[in-house]
């Protein structure tokens, strides 16, 4: 995937942010699907993969937008994690426990 694919499927992610989660929250969670779709695929081709796990993951090999509301949580809750990472280097503003990121 090449990087202006990469910076489309952030933009629609963006564009399709559903209420009640933050912009940021969403482009980092389509940036990390991006980052485990080309990371799993290099692995599928390099190492004998169960059936199981390859069937679920070529389910899974499609744009961050057309993923079920499940499979998002899967990568906003790494989104979560560099949102607090940055929160506590002092580059985004405190982040209350349980408030919208």
């Amino acid at each position: 995937m090449s990087n202006s694919d990469n910076n489309d499927q952030v933009t629609e992610a963006l564009r399709e942010t559903p209420p009640g989660i933050s912009p940021l929250r969403e482009a980092l969670a389509a940036l990390e699907h991006d980052q485990w779709r080309e990371w799993s695929e290099t692995v599928a081709l390099s190492e004998q993969l169960s059936p199981t796990r390859a069937a679920r993951w070529r389910e899974r090999w499609i744009g961050y937008e057309c993923l079920s509301e499940e499979d998002k949580d899967l990568d906003r809750a790494y989104a979560d994690r560099v949102i607090a990472l940055l929160a506590r280097l002092g580059l985004l503003p405190e982040i209350e426990e349980g408030a919208e990121r």
